[in-house]
């Protein structure tokens, strides 16, 4: 894994995830919950926003290609504030299988240290994709259900949902209390139209914040 660097996602990584996330759809279509026709430069532009903002975006290169994605942030229903739920773990095919995504999970654990408010993170996994369960269950996360048949394989024929959960060592309840107190008083300063009104945020330099040798 020499020459990779872990970093922060910034906005002008867009075209360089939607590849991946386009990479995914082809070489493993039945894992990735979108069609190639929903990964669109706005779908990518929404999802982006709200993990800078509010949650985390994290990608991987390895000698300056960008080889693989993670993300998350909460839900913007206020009751479930303290969830991380739209989490996406994304590797590009030709190094899949082979540890990144361990270390992409390493820095998700490095980021909730600045994110105390948040009591646990939620992963969404197909029911034949093994590698993704075993990574998961390798960084601490466990199966909390299974929704059977909940979605549709490329043939038409239906497959079962399972969420897998990671409790944050780092959760702090007076932590989560402030953050609470805030989104109640002042939902609006939470939940806002990021893609109109923070792209001067969004495009601020991204600094790479660990090394993965």
């Amino acid at each position: 894994m020499s020459n990779t660097i872990i970093r922060d996602a910034n906005i002008t990584d867009i075209p360089s995830i939607k590849n991946l996330y386009l990479n995914s759809a082809e070489y493993y279509p039945d894992n990735l919950i979108l069609t190639v026709e929903e990964i669109t430069d706005d779908y990518i532009l929404n999802s982006l926003s709200n993990a800078i903002t509010k949650g985390f975006a994290i990608v991987m290169e390895k000698d300056s290609n960008v080889i693989g994605y993670i993300q998350g942030y909460p839900s913007q229903n206020v009751r479930e504030a303290h969830l991380i739920k739209d989490t996406r773990v994304i590797i590009h095919n030709q190094y899949n299988s082979s540890g990144y995504a361990v270390k992409l999970m390493s820095s998700v654990r490095q980021k909730m240290n600045d994110m105390p408010h948040i009591k646990a993170l939620l992963f969404n996994v197909r029911e034949h994709n093994i590698a993704s369960a075993k990574c998961l269950k390798f960084f601490g996360c466990y199966e909390v259900c299974r929704y059977h048949d909940a979605l549709l394989k490329c043939d038409g024929s239906f497959m079962d949902d399972v969420v897998y959960k990671w409790d944050n060592p780092s959760f702090k309840i007076t932590s989560f209390q402030h953050y609470w107190n805030n989104i109640r008083t002042k939902p609006h300063n939470v939940y806002v139209d990021l893609t109109k009104d923070s792209l001067m945020y969004l495009t601020k330099t991204s600094s790479a914040f660990r090394y993965a040798s």
